[in-house]
C-alpha cells in the first residue's frame, strides 16, 4: 500500500512555536485527507523514523510539531523550508466528534492533535472550552494559532504552572473546575499520561463521555512489533488508538500506570 511506503515530501514552511517546539508544514495529499488525532511515521533519511501527530491538515497543506528530545527529533527541528521528509500514514483511530459542548485539555506538545479537534468542532457550531496549559508561557506551543480561532463558539482557558500565563496550577485542575460546572461536556484529552488519568478517574464519578490520546514507543506503526502493546487486553496504540474512550481505558491497567521502554522493559510512570 502507498500508505506504508515513505513518500518523500519537501518542507514548505516552518512555524516556531517555542524556542524548542517547531511546527513543519508541508504538502501531502493522504496526510491531508487524515482524522484528527491519527498520526504519521516521519522518517528522517539516514537517522530515524518516528511517530507524529497530524497537527495541522486541510486541502493545501499539512503538518506536524515536534520538540527537541533525541537525536531524530532534533534533527527534525533543525530543518526548514526546501528540506525533505519521509511520510508514509496516517494510521490510527483519532477522535470521534461527538454532538454536544466539548472540552479539550492539552499539555505542551499534547495540544497538537487537539488543534484539528477545535477547528472542526467549530465548524459544527458546537461550544468548545480548550484548556492549554504548560510549565510557563515560554513553554507552550500553538499561541498564534489559538489566537487565530474565532470565539463564537470557543472558549480559551490558560494555565502554567509558574502563573506566567492565565492561571497558575496544573491543566487538570482547571479542567476539572470547567467540567463540574457542566458535568455534560464531552471530554477530549491529550498529554501527559497523569494529568489525563486524573481528568478521566473525575469522568468515571461524573459520567461525562471522554476520549483520550495515549502516547508509547512505537516502532512499526502499523501493528506488527507489539512494541506500543497495553496490558492485559494487548491493545495497540498504533493501531487500535491513539484515541480510546473512556470504556477501553477502564479495561486497561496499564493506563496511568506504566509504560514500555524502548527494550519493551515495563516502567512505572507514577
Amino acid at each position: 500500500m502507498v500508505l506504508d511506503r515513505p513518500r518523500i515530501c519537501k518542507i514548505i514552511e516552518t512555524e516556531e512555536e517555542t524556542s524548542d517546539i517547531k511546527t513543519l508544514m508541508f504538502k501531502d495529499s493522504y496526510t491531508s485527507s487524515s482524522s484528527p488525532g491519527q498520526f504519521v511515521m516521519i522518517w528522517i533519511p539516514g537517522i530515524d523514523e518516528v511517530p507524529m501527530s497530524v497537527s495541522y491538515s486541510d486541502s493545501t497543506k499539512c503538518g506536524v510539531t515536534v520538540k527537541k528530545v533525541g537525536e531524530a527529533t532534533t534533527k527534525l527541528h533543525g530543518m526548514a523550508g526546501g528540506d525533505h521528509i519521509g511520510v508514509r500514514g496516517p494510521y490510527g483511530r483519532g477522535f470521534e466528534l461527538k454532538d454536544g459542548a466539548a472540552l479539550l485539555v492539552g499539555g505542551g506538545t499534547g495540544l497538537a492533535p487537539l488543534m484539528a479537534v477545535a477547528g472542526k468542532l467549530q465548524q459544527l457550531s458546537q461550544k468548545v472550552n480548550l484548556v492549554a496549559g504548560a510549565r510557563s508561557a515560554k513553554d507552550l506551543p500553538f499561541l498564534n494559532r489559538m489566537d487565530s480561532f474565532p470565539r463564537h463558539h470557543l472558549s480559551l482557558h490558560f494555565i502554567t504552572e509558574d502563573g506566567s500565563l492565565g492561571e497558575r496550577g496544573l491543566a487538570s485542575d482547571l479542567a476539572l473546575r470547567i467540567l463540574k460546572k457542566d458535568e455534560s461536556q464531552n471530554v477530549y484529552v491529550c498529554g501527559p499520561e497523569l494529568m489525563m488519568f486524573r481528568i478521566f478517574q473525575e469522568t468515571e464519578k461524573c459520567g461525562s463521555y471522554i476520549q483520550a490520546s495515549l502516547e508509547r514507543h512505537m516502532k512499526c506503526g502499523v501493528g506488527l512489533c507489539g512494541q506500543c502493546a497495553l496490558d492485559p487486553r494487548g491493545s495497540l496504540v498504533c493501531r487500535d488508538g491513539p484515541v480510546f474512550s473512556g470504556t477501553e481505558l477502564r479495561k486497561m491497567s496499564d493506563f496511568g500506570r506504566f509504560k514500555r521502554e524502548a527494550d519493551g522493559r515495563k516502567i512505572s510512570i507514577v
